[in-house]
């Protein structure tokens, strides 16, 4: 490491980053870059349309920031505003999604809640960055205009057949005529190595770069939102987009193994992961050995309650959802964690701007008296849970991943394989994973036969993945360990095609 680092699974948008801060910038710099061009290269997963939550660390403070730009229901959302399909119970599905009339809590325009992910970039190169917005978006404005590649991994997650009750990416991506013009071509999911070219979506991130971020809330692209929503059905209004703000807080923060943990409170997950670990600080997981089943079932036993928990307090914890994470790192010493998402695509693409809006609202609970039922400005739950480990006063390890509530176990295992087992970044990241919210222990296809024939001997409901680098299952996890902690290095996930790009 040099000047600095970038992890995430978009090597454009690893690359924005790093040239960034070739360029002068910082680690807010090289995050705030990297994330727009990832909002262009990986539409299915993330957006301005979007949001988000961050972790972030000034060079020389102890007190990492918390900005949280979680999207919120409409003002003019209702606990009832959709209509229940079928027998309902107050625990979520295991499909991940609530039954509604029509889907409409998935797809068109009343799925989406306000999104926050240009007001989140926005707040941090307001109060961080060296470089203007100009500079910092004109990566993503450059692969708009001249295209970007599909990659393999990118066609077969759009390929990817799903759970029957939920609606799948070729039908999110090409909802709109225009989004059917940039993302298929006659009707069929661009192939790996077909070009992708979206002028609308440069011509609103120029506007955004010629009249600020702030247009995207209370100017010419806030105006086009609100109009195309209040004539398509939807719920967005400019009084939503006006009165949207990011969330700052403290980090919620705990101990493990007497090293310091900072990460984000809810909705998002980070009070979940910091319960699984506290349930696990007391085993000796080193003797008890890595991956063996004994410790799978400790995990197991970690994770149920935990979920529970968050079931309890804060709603639907529901399935594997579309999110990116990227981290980066300077030689100063700041640190930008930051996971951001589009919540499953809702297809939508208001006419002339070029880019899809979250689904924000098929997270929602859709009937009242539910911890997460839909209200007017309630931010919806989440997974996300980008993560500080410290040692002393400096930063030793930042990570966090993308895939809903699996998201949480498997930033648990990397920290674990980190701390517990003295694993460099990339095999932490790397070693095989397992998830479970109730019942059924999943584990990736890698890990040995006997492994899962001893957990069914202890009585577990096992299934094995057919993947053996399943994100599925295990999340995407991008790491970094700083200089700070004894084995540095990027640990860039190979489930997501992870890179880390050095300047």
């Amino acid at each position: 490491m040099t000047r600095g680092t970038v992890v995430c699974s978009q090597p454009a948008a690893a690359d924005a980053g790093v040239s960034t801060l070739r360029a002068g910038g910082n680690a807010f710099d090289a995050a705030v870059a990297a994330a727009l061009v990832q909002a262009v290269v990986d539409p299915l997963n993330c957006g301005i349309g979007g949001f988000g939550v961050a972790q972030l660390r000034e060079a020389g403070s102890s007190l990492p920031v918390h900005l949280g730009f979680h999207a919120r229901a409409p003002l003019l959302a209702r606990p009832d505003m959709f209509e229940v399909t079928g027998e309902m119970s107050l625990a979520p599905l295991a499909a991940g999604t609530w039954p509604v009339r029509d889907d409409l809590n998935q797809i068109g325009y009343l799925s989406v809640g306000v999104p926050g992910t240009v007001a989140g970039l926005a707040e941090i190169a307001r109060c961080y960055c060296r470089l203007g917005w100009t500079e910092l978006s004109a990566p993503a404005i450059l692969a708009c205009r001249e295209g970007w590649t599909v990659t393999a991994e990118q066609h077969a997650e759009w390929t990817r057949e799903g759970p029957a009750s939920r609606i799948d990416a070729r039908t999110r991506l090409a909802w709109t005529a225009y989004g059917a013009s940039v993302y298929t071509n006659g009707g069929a999911i661009r192939r790996p190595g077909e070009r992708v070219v979206n002028p609308d979506h440069a011509r609103t991130l120029a506007r955004l770069a010629e009249a600020g971020p702030e247009d995207f809330y209370q100017g010419e692209i806030a105006r086009a939102i609100a109009e195309d929503f209040e004539r398509n059905g939807g719920l967005i209004r400019a009084a939503d987009l006006e009165g949207f703000t990011v969330d700052r807080a403290p980090a919620l923060e705990a101990s493990y193994r007497g090293l310091r943990l900072t990460t984000v409170p809810a909705p998002a997950g980070g009070s979940v992961l910091l319960e699984i670990l506290e349930r696990l600080e007391p085993h000796d997981l080193r003797a008890v050995g890595h991956n063996s089943a004994a410790y799978l079932r400790l995990l197991a036993g970690a994770f149920r309650p935990a979920f529970e928990g968050m079931r309890d307090r804060l709603g639907d914890p529901g399935a594997p959802e579309e999110t990116t994470h990227l981290v980066t790192w300077d030689e100063a010493g700041n640190a930008v964690v930051l996971t951001h998402t589009l919540g499953a695509a809702s297809g939508v693409i208001t006419p002339g701007l070029g880019f899809i809006f979250n689904g924000a609202l098929h997270r929602f609970a859709p009937m009242p008296g539910h911890p997460n039922s839909i209200g007017p400005g309630k931010r919806r739950v989440t997974g996300m849970s980008p993560t500080i480990v410290w040692r002393g006063s400096e930063p030793a390890i930042l990570v966090g991943g993308a895939g809903g509530n699996s998201i949480v176990a498997g930033i648990a295992q990397v920290i674990l394989n980190l701390v517990e087992f003295e694993m460099d970044p990339l095999a932490a990241v790397s070693a095989p994973r397992i998830h479970c919210e109730g019942p059924v222990i999943t584990l990736e296809g890698r890990f040995p036969a006997s492994v899962a024939a001893e957990l069914a001997e202890a009585g577990e409901q096992v299934v094995v993945s057919a993947a053996g680098f399943d994100r599925l299952v295990a999340a995407s996890v991008n790491a970094l360990a700083t200089p700070a902690w004894p084995r540095p290095g990027p640990g860039p996930d190979p489930r997501s095609a992870g890179v880390a790009f050095s300047a």
